[in-house]
C-alpha cells in the first residue's frame, strides 16, 4: 500500500504519507477514504509527505479530482513535502491547478522542517504537529 494517513483530531491535522509508486486509482481511493472519515473536516491542517515516493504516476486529471473530493477550506494550512524534483514538479502542477480553479492550494517544501515551521505557525502549543511523531496520542491510522 503506497499510502497511509492519520487523522489527529486532538491536533486538528491530517497526516498523509506516501511511499513507493503512486498512481491515479490509489490516490483517488485515498481521497475518498479521507473524505468519508468522520474525524476529517475540510478546515483541518494537512501535512502530505512524498519524500519516500519513488515513482509518481499521477495525471493532471487525478490532481484535479483531489481538491473536489476533499473540499479544502481556504483557511486550512496545507503543506506537501516533495523530497525530489519529480515530486516537486507534480506538486507544483497540483498547486497550479488549485490556483486556477479557486481551490485552496497547499504550500510545497523540500524539507519536513520547513513544512512543519509553516504548518505550525501561530498554532497554540497543544496543537503543534510533528509529522506523525506525536507518540502516545489517540489517532486513527489507516492504510489504503
Amino acid at each position: 500500500m503506497p499510502y497511509t494517513y492519520t487523522v489527529d483530531s486532538k491536533k486538528d491535522v491530517l497526516f498523509i504519507r506516501a511511499e513507493g509508486k503512486i498512481d491515479d486509482q490509489e490516490t483517488i481511493s485515498l481521497a475518498c477514504s479521507i473524505a468519508s472519515n468522520v474525524k476529517y473536516h475540510p478546515g483541518m491542517r494537512s501535512f502530505t509527505d512524498l519524500t519516500e515516493v519513488t515513482r509518481n504516476g499521477l495525471s493532471r486529471e487525478s490532481l484535479a479530482q483531489i481538491g473536489k473530493i476533499l473540499r479544502f477550506s481556504p483557511r486550512a494550512r496545507r503543506v506537501i513535502v516533495a523530497g525530489n524534483a519529480t515530486n516537486y514538479g507534480v506538486s507544483r502542477m497540483y498547486q497550479t491547478y488549485c490556483d486556477i480553479n479557486g481551490v485552496p492550494s497547499p504550500e510545497i517544501f523540500r524539507t519536513r522542517e520547513e513544512a512543519l515551521a509553516y504548518l505550525n505557525e501561530g498554532v497554540p502549543p497543544d496543537k503543534v504537529f510533528q509529522a506523525g511523531l506525536n507518540a502516545g496520542e489517540p489517532v486513527e491510522k489507516i492504510a489504503t
